[in-house]
């Protein structure tokens, strides 16, 4: 049974403790540089996949906001 969380849900929240965040950062950043890097872009593929599975429960057990979206131009300000 998942605990519910008492914060309001004024805002749009980040993701508790998301390690995959700044992973997917780092190989976004690389891909920049080595753009035919085809192996890095199946990565990025692979955890930006993760990264939404987690948001979606993170949304069922009401940890963020209703209306929380990943998105990977804001997610390299969230690292930094």
């Amino acid at each position: 049974r998942a605990r519910r969380c008492r914060r309001p849900l004024s805002a749009p929240l980040t993701p508790p403790a998301s390690p995959r965040r700044p992973q997917a950062v780092s190989v976004r950043k690389h891909l920049d540089k080595f753009r035919q890097d085809k192996d890095a872009k199946f990565r990025l593929i692979l955890i930006e996949s993760r990264i939404h599975r987690l948001a979606r429960y993170y949304k069922e057990v009401k940890a963020v906001a209703p209306n929380f979206k990943y998105e990977a131009a804001t997610a390299s300000t969230l690292v930094s």
